[in-house]
C-alpha cells in the first residue's frame, strides 16, 4: 500500500513542467531529460546568459522529507569545487510557486551507464584502470575540498573526449567532522548499500570499485550458465584483483584516494614495461 501510495503522489505532484515555461522569468523548458527518486531534470535556455543549462526540480512528493532546501547539500559542494572543471558549476537555486530549483551548468558528452549498456563498448583491463585512475584524480580533488560524493555510480559519470566529469552531488556531503571510518575485516558480511553511503573518504573509493567491474564485464563473455564471483568470472591479473578487492574493502581498504591511485598507476606502468 505504501508504494501505490507514492507512485499515486508521484503521479499527482511531480508531473514535468510543460516545454515553454518559463521558471524565475529566466530559465525556458526547452525539453525535459528524465527523473529519478530525488527529483526531475530539464534542458533550459537562460535567457539572462542566453546559453542552454540544466534545471534541477526537487519532487513535491517528497516535501514533507525536506528539512531544509533539498539542493542544500549539491549547492554547497559544487561551490566549493566551482575552481575544477571536473563538475558542473551552480547558478542559482530558486524557490518558485513552492517549488525547488537548482539551475546547472550543462555537461555535455555520454554516460558511462548509456556507454556500457547502450552503445555496448567493450573496455579491456588497461583500458578500465587508465579510467579508473582518472576517476581517483577526480576523487582526490573532491576529498582534498572536504567533499565525498557518496553515489559514483555510471549514470553520474560523463564522458567527454578524452575529458571526465561528475554530476549529481545531491547525496553529497561535507567531511568536515565526521567520524572515523571503520574497517571490516574480511570475514565480515558487506551490506553494500551503508559502505555507498557512508560519509567517508572510503564510500566514494568503494562506488569506484564497483564502476571498474561493470567496465570489465563490458568484454566479458560467459563461458556456462552457472554464476560465479568476479573473480573467478574475470581473467585478471592478480595486481588488478588486489586493488579492487581493496576498493571493495575486500583486503584491507585504502586509506586515500591518492593511496589507491599510486598503486593503479604503478600496476598500469607495470603492465607496458617489458
Amino acid at each position: 500500500m505504501k508504494r501505490a501510495k507514492q507512485i499515486i503522489e508521484r503521479l499527482i505532484f511531480d508531473r514535468p513542467i510543460k516545454i515553454g515555461t518559463r521558471v524565475a522569468n529566466r530559465y525556458e523548458i526547452c525539453s525535459f531529460i528524465g527523473q529519478g527518486s530525488y527529483g526531475l531534470v530539464y534542458k533550459v535556455k537562460d535567457h539572462e546568459l542566453n546559453d542552454i543549462c540544466v534545471l534541477k526540480q526537487a519532487r513535491r512528493s517528497r516535501k514533507k522529507s525536506y528539512l531544509r532546501s533539498p539542493f542544500h547539500y549539491e549547492r554547497i559542494s559544487l561551490q566549493k569545487l566551482v575552481l575544477y572543471s571536473y563538475f558542473p558549476n551552480v547558478r542559482e537555486e530558486i524557490v518558485e510557486n513552492d517549488h525547488y530549483f537548482l539551475a546547472e551548468d550543462i555537461i555535455e558528452g555520454k554516460t558511462f551507464e548509456e556507454i556500457v549498456f547502450h552503445d555496448h563498448k567493450m573496455y579491456s583491463v588497461n583500458e578500465a584502470f587508465t579510467i579508473l585512475q582518472q576517476l581517483l584524480e577526480i576523487v582526490e580533488v573532491m576529498h582534498e575540498n572536504q567533499i565525498v560524493h557518496r553515489d559514483l555510480r555510471l549514470p553520474n559519470i560523463i564522458v567527454n573526449g578524452d575529458m571526465i566529469k561528475v554530476i549529481d552531488f545531491g547525496l553529497s556531503r561535507s567531511l568536515v567532522n565526521q567520524k572515523k571510518h571503520v574497517q571490516l575485516n574480511s570475514h565480515q558480511c558487506i551490506d553494500e548499500k551503508p559502505l555507498m553511503r557512508e560519509i567517508a573518504p572510503q564510500s566514494d573509493l568503494y562506488a569506484l570499485g564497483h564502476t571498474t567491474l561493470f567496465l570489465l564485464y563490458s568484454s566479458f563473455q560467459p563461458h556456462n550458465r552457472k554464476e560465479e564471483s568476479w573473480e573467478e568470472e574475470l581473467t585478471l591479473p592478480n595486481d588488478a584483483v588486489s586493488i579492487i578487492r581493496k576498493l571493495l574493502q575486500r583486503e584491507t581498504p585504502y586509506r586515500t584516494a591518492s593511496e589507491a591511485r599510486r598503486e593503479v598507476e604503478a600496476f598500469l606502468f607495470n603492465s607496458i614495461t617489458p
